[in-house]
């Protein structure tokens, strides 16, 4: 059975999709676009529960739910951009754990 979780809190709308076998949490999925680095500081401050579940901007929280805390402008850079900007951006996201909005403006260029 899978739930659909929408929450909006101070302008900010996550949706997550959250399945269920019986009464424990088979696998979870939470996402959130933020619009600049301290928003994502925030959010990572307050979730991520586990340094060794964090990459690509994913972390894991004290429940063991995954959320990925992206920056918005990496959709549209990835929309939008060239295939050589895409690549580049693509290649500098996944090095990172908790993304970087400079770091990824400097590699779209």
């Amino acid at each position: 059975m899978a739930s659909r979780i929408f929450c909006s809190s101070a302008n900010r709308h996550v949706l997550g999709v959250v399945s269920f076998l019986g009464n424990a949490v088979d696998e979870g999925d939470t996402r959130s676009s933020c619009d600049s680095r301290e928003e994502i500081d925030r959010y990572w401050t307050a979730l991520s529960a586990d340094p060794n579940a964090e990459q690509c901007g994913w972390l894991k929280d004290k429940y063991g739910v995954s959320w990925q805390i992206s920056p918005r402008i990496i959709g549209e850079m990835l929309s939008r951009g060239t295939e050589e900007q895409k690549k580049r951006v693509t290649q500098a996201f996944l090095k990172m754990k908790k993304l970087d909005i400079a770091t990824v403006k400097r590699a779209f260029g």
